[in-house]
C-alpha cells in the first residue's frame, strides 16, 4: 500500500528524481500518525525534569503524573539512567523511529544498482493490468 502511494505521488521514470523526502511527503498525506516535525517540536519545546533514582523511589506516583506533560530523566550517580515519558509521547517517538527506519531502507533499496522491474510489468504480475 505504501509503495503504491509512493509510486502514485511521482511522475516520470527517472529514479534520481525520487527521494525519501518525496516519499515521506506522500506517506505523510496518507498517514494519520504524527509527522517528524510534530514529534520534534513536542520533544524540544517541553521542559525536562531531572530526578535521582533514590528520590524517584519515594516519588514514583508523582513522577508518573509529571511524565504526562514532560519527560522525567532519572539519574544514577549524576548520569542519565532512564527516561519516563507518557504513553502518548512514547507512541509518537516510536512511530517517528519506525518511519525513519522505513525511509533508510527505502533509500538503500533505491540506491541498489541491481536490475529493476518496470512498473507496468509489476502491475501485470500482480494482476492489476
Amino acid at each position: 500500500m505504501i509503495r503504491l502511494e509512493w509510486h502514485q505521488a511521482f511522475t516520470g521514470n527517472d529514479r534520481s528524481q525520487k527521494s525519501a523526502s518525496g516519499w515521506y511527503q506522500a506517506l505523510q498525506v496518507a498517514s494519520p500518525t504524527p509527522s517528524f516535525s510534530n514529534v520534534a517540536l513536542s520533544l524540544y519545546s517541553c521542559s525536562v525534569t531531572k530526578i535521582s533514582v533514590s528520590e524517584a523511589r519515594e516519588r514514583l506516583f508523582e513522577i508518573v503524573a509529571m511524565s504526562q506533560s514532560e519527560p522525567v530523566v532519572l539519574e544514577l550517580y549524576g548520569r542519565r539512567a532512564a527516561v519516563v515519558v507518557s504513553p502518548k509521547h512514547f507512541d509518537e517517538m516510536w512511530d517517528a523511529f519506525e518511519k525513519s527506519q522505513d525511509i533508510l531502507a527505502f533509500d538503500a533499496a533505491l540506491a541498489d544498482e541491481g536490475d529493476s522491474i518496470p512498473w507496468e510489468q509489476v502491475k501485470i504480475d500482480l494482476g492489476w493490468a
